[in-house]
């Protein structure tokens, strides 16, 4: 787009320095866009990725493409994804352990279960 500006002006004449102020405003804008566009929508599955887990679903991961912040933010979530994955199975396999002490305890003073 810029190129093709550029070859009119210069068939016609030297380009006036208000076009050229346009221009770049318009390029500009057309850079931010994307740009904007792209990191909405990396930290938009982020997002996405953290709802997951709130409903328990500890195997959400995000995949890292770049070397960015958002891809920092992607690679501490990753990492706070396992620990809570980890914690979680800890605690379940803990609270698993006691129910069984806490049934075999019952069942040996209720007699069922010859100690």
């Amino acid at each position: 787009m810029l190129v093709l500006f550029l070859r009119v002006c210069l068939i016609f004449k030297q380009p006036h320095p208000h076009d050229l102020s346009a221009l770049v405003i318009l390029f500009s804008l057309v850079v931010l866009l994307i740009v904007r566009r792209n990191i909405t929508r990396r930290v938009n599955h982020l997002i996405e990725r953290i709802r997951e887990i709130r409903r328990g679903r500890w195997e959400q991961r995000v995949d890292i493409v770049d070397h960015d912040e958002v891809s920092s933010l992607a690679k501490e979530f990753n990492l706070m994804s396992e620990e809570l994955a980890r914690s979680y199975s800890q605690l379940t396999e803990g609270l698993q352990e006691k129910l069984d002490l806490e049934r075999e305890r019952s069942y040996r003073s209720s007699g069922a279960i010859p100690g």
